[in-house]
């Protein structure tokens, strides 16, 4: 008797493995890192200039820190402006 996990009709439904295992392991193309890189660096500049506009600092106006934050708070958001929605 055979065993009705092993028939042609179960092995048939099983999905077919990837047809180019060595295709999905490739590296990232130099254009894909870049824009990998850019996204955690517009996540960590957005996590930096919320942490720094909620800063109740009575010096914060004469702040580096601050007013850089501030200038990438402007650029995030023309942004955000620009992507499509």
């Amino acid at each position: 008797m055979s065993d009705p996990n092993t028939s042609a009709e179960k092995l048939a439904e099983k999905p077919a493995a990837p047809t180019t295992p060595a295709a999905a392991a490739q590296p990232p193309t130099p254009a894909d890192r870049l824009t990998q890189l850019m996204q955690q660096l517009v996540v960590k500049c957005t996590m930096l200039v919320i942490k720094v506009a909620t800063c109740r600092c009575e010096k914060r106006e004469q702040c580096p820190v601050y007013r850089i934050a501030k200038e990438i708070a402007e650029i995030i958001d023309e942004i955000n402006e620009l992507r499509p929605r």
